[in-house]
């Protein structure tokens, strides 16, 4: 075997090499950003839920829970959830209107 063409070989190996820790670490990436993105649809659903039905809840931080009227005897309950990079997942749902008597709106940031 030539001088040249262990180069050649040191090179191409060197290429599969680099490609495989890119690929490596893209896959880190895309683990930690499931991680991240499951954590916050869970905290939405919970606080979506328990908004949903009028039961006392503690926001975690970075949640935003929202309670208005929106139309003849529904209310719309929005749910905000800060993720990393200023990205945020949003989840809304209509739900029966409660007793004008007892209304009080869920307004409530953590932080």
């Amino acid at each position: 075997m030539t001088l040249l063409e262990s180069v050649v070989a040191f090179v191409i190996l060197a290429l599969v090499g680099i490609a495989c820790l890119d690929l490596s670490r893209g896959a880190a990436q895309l683990e930690r950003s499931s991680v991240e993105w499951s954590r916050a649809v869970a905290l939405g659903e919970a606080a979506l839920a328990a908004a949903s039905v009028d039961a006392p809840m503690s926001v975690a931080p970075g949640v935003l829970v929202q309670r208005a009227p929106w139309r003849d005897g529904v209310d719309r309950v929005d749910v905000a959830v800060a993720l990393s990079a200023g990205r945020v997942f949003r989840i809304t749902r209509l739900v029966p209107m409660r007793d004008v008597r007892t209304r009080a709106f869920v307004n409530r940031v953590a932080r």
